[in-house]
């Protein structure tokens, strides 16, 4: 998110992965995104993309999607007597049409994003008062 604050144009790769992933696969598919999508987006604009947990050949498609209201449990498993593994799991609550749905479906997700988080009309709003 830091290149958006200062300017330019930002491209955010992840991966929802429970396991090995194919960071080779997914690599080539990173680099057709930034192909496909890199005119297109804003300086100060972040493409948020999410690869699903299979395989690079066996990805559906791409998604434009929303921002899914995700909430990660964290579990802490004891695995000595004064230490603990944390894993983290989603919630089940993935909004039809949002990146974690997509995503939990096989498909890349995309969702574009700004820097500003700034609610621009409340903002005015307030301001009249």
């Amino acid at each position: 998110y830091e290149a958006a604050f200062y300017g330019k144009k930002t491209f955010c790769f992840s991966t929802l992965s429970f396991g090995d992933s194919d960071y080779e696969g997914f690599a080539e598919k990173a680099a057709e995104i930034i192909d496909d999508y890199y005119r297109k987006v804003n300086d100060n604009t972040i493409l948020n993309v999410n690869f699903p947990d299979v395989k690079a050949k066996n990805i559906k498609g791409v998604k434009l999607a929303t921002l899914a209201k995700t909430v990660y449990i964290d579990d802490y498993v004891k695995t000595g007597e004064n230490t603990y593994k944390i894993t983290s799991r989603l919630t089940d609550d993935a909004q039809l049409g949002s990146d974690l749905y997509y995503t939990l479906k096989g498909y890349i997700s995309i969702t574009p994003l700004i820097y500003d988080k700034t609610d621009h009309s409340l903002l005015k709003e307030l301001t009249e008062l």
